[in-house]
């Protein structure tokens, strides 16, 4: 059986809009997998609240992972906008890495998927 896997990511996740609430309550509905790119510096609790509930309730459905620290652009150049780069050297990038990723565990515990988006 050739079986066809189908799953949406959504990145720069930090507050419950428009936008959040259609994707949501879309791929509940048709149970479609979701990928939460959160922004750990900017999340507001509400959100943090809606994701910890749906994750336990459908936890084969949603998963929560790191999107960079606080989505701040460090680049000069304003076509290419980067949180992590050449601009920023490796201790820098290393501390907002790892602020994000204890920000995650405190926030998400056990419903966090330990996976890093830059």
């Amino acid at each position: 059986m050739n079986r066809k896997i189908v799953f949406i990511r959504d990145d720069d996740v930090y507050k419950i809009d428009k936008s959040f609430i259609n994707i949501f309550e879309f791929c509940l509905k048709k149970e479609v997998p979701i990928i939460y790119g959160v922004i750990p510096n900017k999340i507001t609790p509400d959100l943090i609240k809606i994701l910890n509930k749906t994750k336990k309730k459908y936890p084969r459905l949603i998963d929560m992972v790191q999107h960079g620290w606080q989505h701040k652009n460090y680049t000069p150049d304003l076509t290419n906008k980067f949180e992590f780069g050449a601009t920023r050297n490796y201790q820098q990038q290393k501390k907002d890495i790892e602020k994000g990723l204890n920000r995650m565990v405190e926030i998400f515990n056990k419903n966090f998927t330990p996976a890093f988006i830059p």
